[in-house]
């Protein structure tokens, strides 16, 4: 399959040298880039949740909203023709 695809060679896999090029990250605090997570009970206008029903029709769509966005991805609406 390789030869069919023109592939002659593997990209190497990370090193177990700290020092070398691709070396494979073991440092805890590069792991996590963004560290600082929103509040689950704040609302993005800095108002605090406090009730259960204020959770459900207001916080609940924003992190919906904000985890479709930012990672799941949307699929593109479609032109009508």
């Amino acid at each position: 399959m390789m030869q069919q695809l023109g592939i002659t060679r593997l990209r190497p896999g990370p090193s177990g040298q700290p020092s070398a090029t691709n070396s494979a990250n073991y440092d805890p605090s590069k792991a996590n880039p963004f560290p600082d997570l929103p509040e689950l009970l704040t609302l993005k206008n800095g108002k605090k949740v406090t009730t259960a029903q204020m959770w459900w029709k207001e916080r609940r769509p924003e992190i919906v909203e904000d985890f479709e966005r930012e990672v799941i991805g949307r699929i593109p609406k479609m032109c009508p023709r």
